[in-house]
């Protein structure tokens, strides 16, 4: 109405002469828009916000928000009555939690193995303990070269040597702890097509068998050459489409993929694992959070994807429990989806946990709690303690009693306090549990200063560290904390320098958390000392002995001296 009557006013004034009269209506109008929409609101908000009034007008509201933030993020699946992902003791705690994470290990195994760089690494949990799988696949070769050799070093994840380097494990049915890979169709990144022979029928691709296929074929990725020139035989096949990611999106484009792409090893060969989320950002009502890189109001796990890297059949695995989106779509399309029942057990119980789906549980469950839970535990720790090289990544677990691999992020209240853990299991269930902290409970921030202050003065001079994520992990019913230190230069191997734990509010330093607890190494067969592979681990400690010599480096040196000692004492068999 301010507007119109200004607009009348300036029509008036226009024809009239009266130019004054007119700017000054101009000049009412602008300013009475700006303090309608931009200063009144302010105003009244702070006029009402205090009123004792105000949290009862919002609570109907808030209870509604509430109600379907949980529905979209299935945080009422929570567990929240079971205690068994909790490790009883700190020995079991040794061998389930990692002294390492993801790049550090990669990198230490690429310089002591025949990886080539860029090896990717997944987690899986054995008797032994967390075990790190450590895979380098290799592209099929072109035609007239040699086959390229991928290799897969398996390591104990919860133990160094003496040297602070990974303890290899020793590769099935094979004198050497490296795996031979067949070479890998599909990769995590690729691009490109490949012809590959497929004598068994195996491979999920265009045959170029005749001469009309493979005339068509040669059209439609535009090469004449595959019309005319020799393949590889017999029966050659032609993938076009050989990253995973992209395999997927072509088959179930309706469902968001996670974050991470896990190479889990099944024979001789690798298999990438997705996971799959029902997700949308128009959800009404729900709180909206940040996941997977997109602005989310509705996100719940629904599927694994399973892609053979040696033919590219995809198997998408679909949940025992489904959202009323996943429902439909494999209601639609039954013919894409395998029940959890058709994965052989071995690779069923290999799957990853669901990083991106318990994210967003966390973020939901922080919040709002579950319907029987009137206390919200609050937030996820911003600050995970790790050097800038290391940070935010989430810690793999093996959970007690030959449990799955699972995630565990713990929850700080408004004061930063810490809660209590949320875990996210792996395997065939993908559930997620929440064990509350009972002992008193402690700042995060005095945690992270805490294990800072030990790593310092248990800490060498001159020696350039790097620090990893801190590690939280419940132990009986309390709270644990542990973060691991490399010992890292620019351009060097890294290695273990120590790790820092609080239990029971007592901080202390050890070599490794298994040392911590006294839990020995897995009984490794005799080591034949004539052997390559035993030849080459000599060789290269006596090099590091003389590096560490020239240096002056006796730390260093007298681990290597410590290494080739328990080496050299042996039984030999």
């Amino acid at each position: 109405m301010i507007t119109f009557a200004c607009g009348l006013i300036v029509v008036w004034a226009g024809g009239t002469g009266q130019r004054r009269l007119a700017l000054t209506a101009v000049l009412t109008a602008v300013l009475a828009g700006v303090g309608t929409r931009d200063i009144a609101p302010i105003v009244a908000q702070r006029v009402f916000e205090d009123s004792p009034n105000a949290a009862s007008r919002e609570r109907p509201y808030e209870a509604t928000r509430a109600g379907y933030t949980r529905r979209a993020y299935a945080v009422d699946r929570i567990v929240v009555t079971d205690s068994s992902p909790a490790y009883p003791t700190l020995a079991e705690a040794a061998v389930g939690v990692s002294d390492w994470d993801a790049r550090p290990l990669a990198r230490a195994v690429e310089a002591e193995s025949r990886l080539g760089p860029g090896a990717r690494v997944a987690w899986v949990s054995r008797p032994d303990g967390l075990v790190g799988v450590v895979a380098s696949p290799q592209p099929p070769p072109a035609p007239g070269d040699a086959a390229p050799v991928g290799i897969v070093v398996r390591t104990l994840a919860s133990a160094a040597d003496a040297r602070g380097a990974p303890v290899r494990l020793p590769a099935p049915e094979s004198d050497d702890d490296a795996l031979l890979l067949t070479p890998s169709i599909i990769l995590d990144t690729a691009s490109g097509y490949a012809v590959v022979p497929d004598s068994a029928g195996q491979v999920a691709g265009a045959p170029l068998t005749s001469p009309l296929e493979r005339l068509a074929e040669a059209l439609s990725v535009q090469n004449l050459r595959l019309w005319f020139q020799e393949l590889p035989g017999p029966r050659p096949v032609l993938v076009t489409v050989r990253e995973a990611r992209q395999r997927v999106a072509a088959l179930a484009p309706f469902f968001a993929q996670g974050t991470e792409v896990v190479p889990l090893v099944v024979g001789d060969s690798l298999v990438w694992a997705i996971d799959l989320y029902s997700a949308s950002s128009t959800y009404p009502l729900s709180q909206r959070f940040v996941i997977a890189g997109q602005e989310r109001s509705y996100f719940q796990h629904a599927a694994t994807a399973l892609i053979a890297s040696s033919t590219g059949v995809v198997r998408l695995v679909a949940d025992s429990a489904l959202d009323p989106i996943a429902a439909t779509w494999i209601h639609a399309f039954p013919a894409l989806f395998v029940r959890a029942g058709a994965v052989a057990p071995p690779l069923l119980g290999d799957l990853p946990p669901a990083i991106d789906g318990l994210r967003a549980q966390s973020l939901a469950f922080g919040r709002y709690g579950t319907r029987l839970n009137s206390r919200p535990p609050g937030q996820p720790a911003v600050v995970d303690g790790a050097d800038s090289m290391l940070a935010a990544q989430l810690p793999v677990f093996a959970l007690p009693r030959g449990g799955p691999t699972a995630l565990e992020i713990p929850l700080l209240d408004v004061s930063e306090r810490v809660r209590g853990v949320l875990v996210g299991e792996g395997g065939a269930r993908h559930r997620t549990v929440w064990l509350a902290n009972a002992a008193p409970q402690p700042s995060w921030q005095a945690v992270l200063d805490r294990l800072g202050a030990a790593d310092s003065l248990a800490r060498p001079p001159n020696v350039t560290a790097v620090h990893g994520v801190v590690r939280a992990f419940a132990l009986g019913r309390r709270v644990a904390f542990m973060q691991p230190t490399y010992r890292w230069t620019p351009g060097a191997v890294p290695s273990l320098l120590h790790v820092a734990y609080l239990v029971n509010d007592t901080v202390r330093v050890a070599p490794t958390l298994r040392g911590a607890a006294g839990v020995v190494l897995p009984s490794m067969e005799s080591a034949d000392l004539t052997s390559r592979g035993a030849r080459q681990t000599m060789i290269e400690l006596y090099q590091e002995m003389r590096d560490a010599l020239r240096r002056g480096d006796w730390d260093a040196f007298g681990k290597a001296f410590d290494a080739l000692g328990a080496i050299l004492s042996k039984p030999q068999p």
